[in-house]
């Protein structure tokens, strides 16, 4: 993953998400919209871009993916959990997953990469991944965007945190610039996160520390394990956003879809 060269910069990784965080590039958008039609249903429309060969067999019809609902104008909070389905049941929704699978794949990908990351850490993850098409809930108060990925996830975060301070190292001097709308909260500490177990890494730390439910004597070092933070990066780096408990009652991966540019 490119999260994980260790050749990026800080900087770099930085002013890539800025620009890309909630812009998904959607290359087939053009191509998917010459294929269907607006008075097309959602079915007819998966078959079309499926039997044109845009998009892959799968990309409908997979065991793990589902898709929750879509009503133009409505934003989907990330505490909010609607039944998904099998298929799209929107137009939209179909027409922004097939304009841009690769960077489904990659995305779920990733989202995939960081469960297993987190799970030393009690994360579970059933292998599932829902999709929403909604726009960012939380763009209108700026700058706090407040997804939340779970108990493992504030756990490492804080655990990272309190080694570097007991080494002398405050995690905030890795933090670029102010949150934004274009780098949240969540993203802003992420970064800072992701640059810091890299430091510690370098500097070969123990962890001295810990945070229920990280144990501190399954890894003692934080050189034992992979940065934890790259594939959220890597994820953020696609244009979509996730929210995720990674708990048994929520074990499902959430991952939203920005509306805007569709086209219908």
């Amino acid at each position: 993953m490119f999260c994980d060269d260790v050749g990026v910069s800080i900087v770099t990784l930085d002013c890539l998400i800025r620009e890309r965080f909630d812009r998904p590039l959607r290359p087939k958008l053009q191509e998917v919209l010459t294929v269907i039609r607006a008075s097309d249903d959602p079915e007819l429309a998966c078959q079309k871009v499926v039997e044109s060969g845009i998009v892959g067999p799968d990309l409908f019809s997979s065991s793990h993916r589902r898709f929750g609902p879509h009503e133009p104008g409505i934003c989907i909070q990330p505490s909010d959990r609607p039944s998904p389905a099998v298929r799209p049941t929107s137009l939209a929704m179909v027409i922004a997953i097939a304009a841009d699978e690769d960077g489904i794949l990659h995305a779920e990908s990733a989202a995939c990469e960081f469960a297993k990351r987190l799970a030393p850490f009690q994360a579970i993850f059933s292998g599932g991944v829902v999709w929403y098409l909604t726009e960012n809930a939380f763009r209108k108060s700026y700058p706090f965007e407040t997804t939340g990925l779970g108990q493992s996830f504030f756990a490492i975060g804080m655990t990272l945190t309190l080694c570097l301070d007991s080494a002398g190292i405050d995690i905030k001097d890795y933090r670029i610039g102010m949150p934004s709308e274009r780098m949240p909260l969540l993203v802003h500490r992420a970064l800072a996160a992701w640059e810091g177990w890299r430091v510690a890494q370098r500097l070969d730390l123990s962890v001295t520390e810990d945070v229920w439910p990280v144990d501190r004597y399954q890894f003692k070092r934080f050189r034992e394990l992979p940065n934890p933070f790259a594939p959220l990066l890597e994820l953020w780096l696609t244009g979509y956003r996730i929210s995720a408990d990674f708990n048994d009652k929520y074990p499902a991966v959430h991952l939203y879809a920005n509306p805007s540019d569709i086209g219908i």
